[in-house]
Formats: structure tokens, C-alpha cells, sequence
């Protein structure tokens, strides 16, 4: 009796460890399998007590105004009425639903909570911004109202001496479970048509079942500039080119003791010249315009590096989110003589470099995110473009431009997925990829854990793959912490794992080290850190060949 009972716990214990992994997996594995049964579940979940599409239709019609429609998406699961003129517009991602009339847009998508109290999320992880006096001040923008009731929240504020669509309604509509969607209406303030149109939603807005997410139909293809000088095109058919991963580094004093002793001390002991170096400049900070890096340029240009620059729109260092924002000042006036100044640096500089603009932009810690401006992809898309036309009119076309989101989305929402933020093929020539391995440190503050190259980087390339198989892809900066592991041994593991993912040209490893609101180092990414990273460094780059 002892041995059949001893045998039973055996098979219930085998069964709950072996239950426990496939959980496990199908919660965070990328495999087909997994990400498919994610999106089936999350179908259900998303469904859960929404009326089917013909109640939700004719509930709406009941409240629609004269003269104007119903529009609907099955995909985000809602439909709303809009004036006649309203055109529906193909967005990056069909998780967005996109319409357009007479001096309005609208932009609707289905969202989840992480949090039971959706209102309370609402208003943190979205209006935070908006909502805030001093940010508004800052950024001349008037709240013309905010009102919660039980089924939805409403925020209208319009942006004070911009001409254009000028005043934004967002309007949240809550369910009984975590599912809510988000309508954000952007129009003229002088538009007669947009003038009822939030009241008019607020009326006739239902939601009903929706379908699963499907795959973009957009084509992203890169779009190589016809006004680049020989050496820019070399050096971009160099790196598309290239079968072997060719890396990069980033130090601090990076033109200074950087170029001239930090990496020359690495290169020794690794027997490898790293091919690319970073370096970063902000629009200005404090006060003070940034110029453009000639000093470090010109001497990594000597040193036979590539160049990956990095240009911010952010006055601190992304440090003071609530402050004026340039991006949006940028957008208001569609020019500025600072980054015209920028622009003919790099044009005098003369020489092909590759330019990363406001990278992960798909966040919630930068002056030029999303959830920063407006809560409005638009807004970086068009200053993308302004930017580009900038450089292009000042001659500053030895640019190879990388666009960069961040791999996941913060706050994770649908309106700020990555896609929604993609200014167009013409204006984009590398995908840039950012994955670290943050280590344990914040474990109990925010979840951390180790993860080795492989897992981050086959998560990215299941993620984003698809859509940008055609480009050359580059992590434009990555490193391991050394806290929560073994961190030459996770060198020695991305050696092994990074020639398998073909589309990686480029890989830049930061060496450098995050700190707590202490000072005291958190997250040390330092290559040099230890003999042994560095040995580990070589190994990998001596089987490379």
C-alpha cells in the first residue's frame, strides 16, 4: 500500500511540474504554437460579455445624429457614428482603426488593463501627461474639459497657437472587466463638423465581439536615398552585405578618453578592432543648443570606425518629463534653426554615419515618446519627416537612418504599438534593435530577470521579422549585467546563438553601468568589467573567423 501510494505522488508530482512548464511555455515561449494559443485566449478573454455585432449596430443607429454613418471594425470589435465624409485610412497595424473627414481624425483600438482599476489606469499610464498643470503650461496647451463618469472618462484640451488640428477629445469607454477601448479624436477648433462630433461619439460608440489581431498587411521595404554621396551608398551596401556580425562599442568620454584609451585598452586584450563606435547628443541641454559632434567624428572617422549617432530631442537628458517638450514644440512650428545647424555639421562632416533618431520612442521615459506628446504617434512620425527634410535641404545626405523602437511597448497598449510609429519607407534605412539582458538587481521592485541573447533576440526577431525581413537590422546598443548571473558565460552564449539570426548586421555593446536613485551601480554593463568577459569576448570573436 505504501509503495502504490508513494507511487501515485510520484505521477502527481511529475504531473503538476510537467503542467507547470507548459504553462510556463505557452505564457512566454514564441514558438507558433504558443503565440497562438495566446491569441486564442486572450480572444476569449477580450470577448467576454460584449453584445454581438448586429445588438451593438442597432443600439448605435438609435443614437446616430442626421446625416451621418456608422463606421465599425470587426478586428477592434466597436462601432461609432461619424459624419458622411469619413474615410477609413489603412494604418501599420489592423489593431488600429483609422478614419478620416473635413478637419478631423479618429483613431480608435481595444485596450487591457494590467490593473483591475481601469479608470485609475487610464489616468495614470495615459493622462498623466495631459492632466498635469505644469505640463500644459510648459507645452502651451489649455484642458477645456475632463469629465469620469461610470462607463467612460472624457479629456479635451486644445493646443494653444498651432495651425492645424488643434484640439484633441480622448474618450475611454469601460466595460466590467479589464477591456476598455480608446477613442482619440484630433480636429480644427474652427471646423463646424468636428464641433459635436465627441458628444456624437459618446452617444452612439458600442463595442461588440472582436477578432483576433491579424498580421500587417503593409509593406516595409527600405528605400535607399537617391542623393547619397558613393561613400554613404559603399558603406550601406558594405553593412547589407556583410555575413558575419560586425560589432561596435560604446564608452563614456567616448571623444576623449574613449577613443584614445578605453577601447584601444579593450582591443588589445580581445585582438579585435571593433568596427563601429556610438556616441549621443541631445537638442540641447539645459538651455544650451548641442551642436554637432564634429570632434568625436572626425577622429573615430580617422580611426577607421563607423559612426552610430544617436540625436535626441530632449532639453535633460530625458530626465524632466513633464518640461516643454522639443518634439512638440517641432511640431508646432514644422521647422528649427538648431537642428538646421545640426544638419550642416553633418553635411560639413561629410563622411557616411549612421543616424539613430529618438529611439524607443514606444515608452513611457523619453521627452519624444507617445504617452509624452499627446499620446499621438502622429506627432513623432511627422516630426521624423521634418527632420528628414531638414537634412535633406541642408546637404546632409551622408545619413544612413535607423529607426528604433523599443521591443516591448510602455504603457503596453495598442495605440502605441511599435507599427504606429513607423514614418515610411522612404525615410528609413535600418531597422535598430534593443534587447539587455538588465539582470536581477530590480527583481522585487519590477520583475527582472536574467535572460540569456538568445531568448531576447529570437523574441524580437518572432515580434518584428515579418514585417522587416528586408531590412539590415543592427542592436543598436545591448549588453549583459553581471548581478543574477554569470555574464561571461552569457557572452559566450550569444556568440553561439547571434549568426543565427541572419537579419542582425551590427551589434554595439554598451559598457557602461545604470545606477539606483542611490548612486550605487545597479545594472553594470561594462565589457571590461572582469578578465574574463573580456576573454569570453575574444573567444566568441576568434571563432567568428
Amino acid at each position: 500500500m505504501k509503495k502504490r501510494t508513494k507511487i501515485i505522488v510520484i505521477i502527481l508530482a511529475a504531473a503538476l511540474v510537467l503542467g507547470g512548464l507548459s504553462l510556463y511555455y505557452l505564457r512566454y515561449s514564441r514558438s507558433t504554437l504558443a503565440v497562438g494559443f495566446r491569441g486564442w485566449a486572450k480572444s476569449i478573454l477580450v470577448n467576454v460579455g460584449a453584445p454581438d455585432k448586429e445588438q451593438a449596430l442597432s443600439e448605435a443607429k438609435k443614437a446616430l445624429p442626421k446625416g451621418w454613418r456608422l463606421v465599425d471594425d470587426d478586428i477592434v470589435g466597436f462601432t461609432l457614428g461619424l459624419p458622411k465624409d469619413a474615410e477609413r485610412i489603412d494604418g501599420a497595424t489592423p489593431g488600429i482603426a483609422v478614419f478620416e473627414g473635413d478637419g478631423y481624425r479618429v483613431t480608435v483600438t481595444r485596450e487591457w488593463s494590467v490593473e483591475g482599476n481601469v479608470p485609475d489606469y487610464v489616468s495614470h499610464y495615459y493622462n498623466r501627461f495631459i492632466l498635469d498643470e505644469g505640463y500644459q503650461a510648459e507645452n502651451g496647451l489649455t484642458l477645456i474639459s475632463h469629465d469620469v463618469e461610470p462607463g467612460h472618462d472624457l479629456v479635451v484640451l486644445r493646443i494653444d497657437d498651432y495651425d492645424g488640428l488643434d484640439t484633441y477629445a480622448y474618450a475611454n469607454f469601460f466595460s466590467s472587466t479589464q477591456i476598455f477601448h480608446r477613442v482619440m479624436v484630433k480636429y480644427d477648433s474652427d471646423s463646424r463638423a468636428a464641433e459635436h462630433m465627441t458628444q456624437a461619439i459618446l452617444n452612439t460608440f458600442r463595442s461588440y465581439r472582436g477578432e483576433n489581431i491579424q498580421p500587417s498587411q503593409t509593406v516595409y521595404n527600405p528605400v535607399a536615398n537617391p542623393s547619397w554621396n558613393d561613400e554613404t551608398r559603399a558603406l550601406y551596401d558594405r553593412i547589407c552585405a556583410t555575413g558575419s556580425t560586425l560589432w561596435g562599442i560604446f564608452v563614456n568620454k567616448g571623444a576623449t578618453e574613449g577613443l584614445d584609451v578605453t577601447i584601444p585598452a579593450m582591443e588589445d586584450v580581445i585582438g579585435y578592432d571593433f568596427e563601429v563606435v556610438l556616441g549621443y547628443a541631445h537638442s540641447s541641454y539645459c538651455g544650451e543648443i548641442m551642436e554637432f559632434p564634429t570632434e568625436f567624428m572626425e577622429k573615430a572617422y580617422a580611426n577607421g570606425k563607423i559612426i552610430e549617432l544617436t540625436y535626441q530631442l530632449t532639453d535633460h537628458n530625458n530626465e524632466k518629463l513633464f518640461a516643454a517638450s522639443p518634439m512638440l514644440d517641432l511640431y508646432k512650428t514644422g521647422d528649427n534653426e538648431a537642428i538646421r545647424e545640426f544638419a550642416r555639421g553633418a553635411a560639413e562632416f561629410g563622411h557616411p554615419f549612421l543616424f539613430r533618431l529618438n529611439n524607443e520612442m514606444n515608452s513611457d521615459w523619453t521627452n519624444y515618446s507617445g504617452v509624452v506628446n499627446l499620446q499621438d504617434p502622429d506627432i513623432y512620425i511627422e516630426t521624423w519627416r521634418t527632420i528628414f527634410r531638414i537634412f535633406d535641404e541642408e546637404g546632409a545626405t551622408n545619413a544612413i537612418w535607423i529607426w528604433n523602437p523599443h521591443d516591448r511597448s510602455f504603457p503596453p497598449a495598442e495605440w502605441t504599438h511599435y507599427l504606429a510609429y513607423y514614418p515610411g519607407n522612404e525615410y528609413v534605412h535600418m531597422l535598430g534593435v534593443t534587447g539587455y539582458n538588465n539582470g536581477t538587481y530590480y527583481a522585487k521592485q519590477h520583475n527582472e530577470k536574467w535572460r540569456e541573447f538568445d531568448e531576447i533576440y529570437t523574441a524580437i526577431e518572432e515580434e518584428m521579422g515579418t514585417n522587416f525581413a528586408e531590412f539590415p537590422w543592427i542592436i543598436t546598443e545591448f549588453a549583459s549585467s553581471s548581478i543574477g548571473g554569470d555574464k561571461a558565460k552569457w557572452i559566450d552564449g550569444m556568440f553561439n546563438s547571434i549568426e543565427k539570426h541572419g537579419n542582425i548586421k551590427i551589434a554595439v555593446w554598451f559598457s557602461s553601468a545604470d545606477h539606483d536613485e542611490n548612486g550605487a551601480v545597479a545594472r553594470p554593463y561594462w565589457l571590461d568589467e572582469t578578465q574574463e568577459t573580456l576573454e569570453a569576448f575574444a573567444r566568441g570573436r576568434a571563432r567568428q573567423g
